[in-house]
C-alpha cells in the first residue's frame, strides 16, 4: 500500500507546532517586557514633568518678588512703568520656558507611543515569520519522510519482485533438470532381437532386463508402437501382432495382448502400462 503524503504531514505538525507556539510565547513575552519598559518610563517624564513645572514657578515667583522689592523698596515706587515692564518681560520668558517643558513631556510621550506601536508591529511580523519558518520545515520534513519510505517500499517491493523471479528461475531450472534426467532415462530405455530366436529383449534405464509392460511406461509409447516392434519380433511376438493388428485404442490393444499373453510373457497383466 502506497504511504498517505497526509499521515507525513500530521507526524511532522506534531512535531513543529509546538516548536512554533514556543518561539511565538517568548516572541509575545519579549513584547510584553519591551512595552513595560516603555510604560515605566512615562512615570519619570511624569516626574521630571512636574519638578520642571515646580522649578519654573518656584524661579517665577522668586523673580516677581525680585523685581517688586526692586520697584518698591528702592526706587520708592516711582517708576512702575519700568516694573510692569520688566514683569512683563520675565513672565513673557516664564510662558516661554512653560511651553519647552510641555512640548520636551509630549515629544516623550509621543516617542514611546512610536516605540510601543513598532514593537506591535515588530510582534505582529515576528509570529508571521516564526508560523511560516516552521510550516515550512514541517512540510520539508514530511515530504523527506514520505519519500524516503515511498523508496524503502519500491526497494522491497523490487527486491521480493527479483526474489520471486529468481525462485520460479529455479523452480523452472530444476523442473526442466528433472525432465531432462527423465527424458535421459527413457531415452536409456530401448530392446534388442535375438538373432537365432527372434525373440525380443527389452531393457530399463540402467540397463536391467524389464517386460515390454515396463518398456512401454518407460518410454510412454502407445498402442500403434507396439504394433510396430510386435510386428518385427518372434513367432509368439508376430502371433501377438495378428490379434492387436485391426486394433487402434491403446485399451483395446491392452485387452487383446492381456487375453493373449496367458503366461504373462509381456508384463501387461500386472497392471502396469
Amino acid at each position: 500500500m502506497t504511504p498517505d503524503l497526509a499521515t507525513y504531514q500530521t507526524a511532522a505538525n506534531a512535531v513543529y507546532q509546538p516548536l512554533a507556539a514556543a518561539d511565538i510565547a517568548k516572541a509575545k513575552a519579549t513584547a510584553t517586557t519591551d512595552v513595560a519598559n516603555q510604560e515605566s518610563l512615562k512615570g519619570q517624564i511624569s516626574t521630571d514633568y512636574q519638578a520642571a513645572i515646580d522649578n519654573l514657578t518656584t524661579t517665577t515667583n522668586s523673580n516677581v518678588a525680585k523685581i517688586n522689592q526692586l520697584y518698591t523698596q528702592r526706587l520708592g515706587g516711582n517708576f512702575s512703568g519700568l516694573q510692569g515692564n520688566d514683569l512683563g518681560s520675565m513672565f513673557g520668558k516664564a510662558t516661554q520656558a512653560q511651553g519647552t517643558i510641555e512640548s520636551t513631556r509630549a515629544n516623550k510621550l509621543s516617542a514611546i507611543s512610536t516605540a510601543e506601536t513598532n514593537i506591535g508591529t515588530t510582534l505582529a511580523a515576528d509570529i508571521s515569520s516564526i508560523g511560516s519558518k516552521y510550516q515550512s520545515q514541517a512540510a520539508s520534513s514530511a515530504q523527506t519522510n514520505y519519500n524516503a519510505d515511498v523508496k524503502a517500499q519500491q526497494a522491497q517491493a523490487n527486491s521480493d519482485r527479483n526474489y520471486n523471479l529468481a525462485v520460479e528461475k529455479a523452480n523452472i531450472s530444476a523442473n526442466n533438470s528433472n525432465n531432462s534426467k527423465a527424458d535421459a532415462a527413457a531415452n536409456k530405455f530401448g530392446y534388442t532381437q535375438s538373432k537365432a530366436s527372434g525373440n525380443l529383449f527389452f531393457h530399463g534405464a540402467q540397463g536391467e532386463s524389464v517386460s515390454l509392460a515396463d518398456y512401454m511406461s518407460g518410454t510412454g509409447k502407445n498402442g500403434a508402437d507396439i504394433k510396430n516392434i510386435l510386428s518385427a519380433g518372434s513367432a509368439y511376438d508376430q502371433a501377438a501382432y495378428k490379434k492387436i493388428k485391426s486394433l487402434n485404442s491403446d485399451t483395446a490393444i491392452l485387452s487383446a495382448l492381456q487375453a493373449y499373453d496367458k503366461n504373462n510373457f509381456y508384463g501387461f497383466n500386472n497392471g502396469v502400462n
